[in-house]
């Protein structure tokens, strides 16, 4: 389950209730329209296939959440999504960059 929620651009709420602080100004990304963008992603250990094609993007200003059971690939996707891992099929772009590719840059 994928969960969405706009924030007001450059802005995010920092914390938990009761100790929220109001919106802090982040880092502007206003340059990319949809900063995390990820078309057919697979990850797979052998036959065991860990992400099954999974397709989204993240839009400029948005609050993003993957949600689903143990086992669902969640922790996968973001390894990848970070260049921690590899995949085995599809697209990945972080802020324009390939992660797997332009780890470094990312960074």
């Amino acid at each position: 389950m994928i969960i969405r929620r706009k924030v007001p651009a450059g802005l995010v709420k920092h914390g938990t209730p009761p100790f929220q602080t109001p919106y802090l100004p982040v880092r502007d990304c206003s340059f990319v329209e949809n900063p995390i963008q990820v078309e057919a992603l697979q990850k797979s250990y052998g036959s065991l296939a860990a992400v099954k094609g999974i397709d989204f993007d993240v839009c400029a200003g948005e609050v993003f959440g993957l949600l689903g059971p143990n086992g669902a690939g969640k922790t996968t996707t973001v390894e990848i999504l970070e260049g921690l891992r590899t995949r085995s099929a599809g697209r990945v772009s972080v802020l324009d960059c390939d992660p797997e590719v332009q780890t470094l840059r990312l960074k």
